[in-house]
């Protein structure tokens, strides 16, 4: 009896293939949301964003720096000292203290909103 993969075809193991690299990718937008995105969205007790109505609820705000990600938790409706979390949850940055925190306001791209509050 031959191997099963030699009873599927060129197509077959094409597909095969497919199937199994193709389900390595979780992120909808091309990958520049962090895979950590969804762990620190459930840190901060939020959901994903999806154009939810904001009011006055907390977001979190997703950012690219140096080839990392990090996120910025928000509210419009009330004044916050801004901390910046890296992927891992550890705050890296409170105010404009640091150089890291001066380069990071400076040249940070920002990534969306990712999560908002329940």
């Amino acid at each position: 009896m031959k191997p099963y993969a030699n009873n599927l075809g060129p197509l077959g193991i094409v597909f095969l293939m497919l199937m199994i690299f193709g389900s390595c990718i979780s992120d909808d937008d091309g990958g520049r949301i962090p895979s950590c995105t969804d762990e620190i969205i459930h840190q901060f007790e939020m959901v994903p964003f999806n154009g939810q109505d904001m009011e006055c609820k907390f977001v979190l705000n997703a950012y690219e720096f140096r080839g990392e990600k990090y996120f910025v938790p928000t509210n419009n409706c009330i004044d916050l000292i801004l901390v910046v979390y890296n992927c891992k949850g550890d705050q890296v940055c409170m105010l404009e203290t640091t150089e890291f925190c001066t380069n990071f306001w400076l040249d940070s791209e920002s990534l969306g909103i990712v999560g908002i509050q329940e």
